[in-house]
C-alpha cells in the first residue's frame, strides 16, 4: 500500500462543469479542510448554486516535496488552460503563478463590490422614494377629493 505524501495537486469539480485545480496538503485536501485559494472560485462558493458542498474534489497525484507539487501543478495548470470558460483557475499553476495576480485586479474585485453595494444601497432607496412619491401622491388625490364632496 502506498503512503500518503505530504504534498498534492488536486481538482475541484462542480457538476456545472466548472473545475479549479490547485496544489495543496494532501491531508488538509482529503479531510476536506482545503479546497482551493482562487478568487473566482471563493466568489463562486457564495452563490447559493454553487455552495461548498456542491463540489467534489479528487487528488490527482501526491509528491515528498512542494516544489514537485508546484511543478506538478505548472503542467497542470496552463497559461492556455486558462482560456475554458469553466476553469475557475486565474493565474497559471506552479511557482510562476504564486503570487503574481496582480494587486490591482484584487483592489478591482474590491471596488466592483462596493460599488454593487453602493449601488443596491440607492436603488432601495429610489425604491422607497418611490413608494413614498406614490403614497403621499394618493393621500393628496383623497384629501382633493374629499374637498371636492365638502363644497
Amino acid at each position: 500500500m502506498d503512503t500518503i505524501k505530504p504534498w498534492c495537486v488536486y481538482s475541484t469539480n462542480h457538476p456545472s462543469g466548472l473545475v479549479y485545480q490547485g496544489k495543496g496538503k494532501t491531508a488538509l485536501v482529503l479531510a476536506g479542510k482545503y479546497t482551493g485559494s482562487g478568487v473566482r472560485y471563493n466568489l463562486a462558493l457564495t452563490l447559493p448554486e454553487y455552495a461548498p458542498g456542491t463540489w467534489t474534489t479528487t487528488v490527482l497525484a501526491t509528491f515528498d516535496t512542494e516544489d514537485e507539487a508546484y511543478e506538478a501543478e505548472e503542467k497542470l495548470v496552463t497559461y492556455e488552460s486558462l482560456a475554458d470558460p469553466f476553469r475557475l483557475n486565474m493565474m497559471q499553476g506552479g511557482r510562476k503563478g504564486k503570487y503574481k495576480t496582480p494587486s490591482t485586479l484584487l483592489k478591482k474585485y474590491r471596488a466592483e463590490a462596493k460599488r454593487g453595494r453602493a449601488l443596491s444601497v440607492k436603488l432601495k432607496r429610489q425604491e422607497k422614494a418611490a413608494e413614498m412619491k406614490a403614497k403621499v401622491a394618493a393621500q393628496l388625490k383623497a384629501a382633493k377629493q374629499k374637498s371636492k364632496r365638502m363644497i
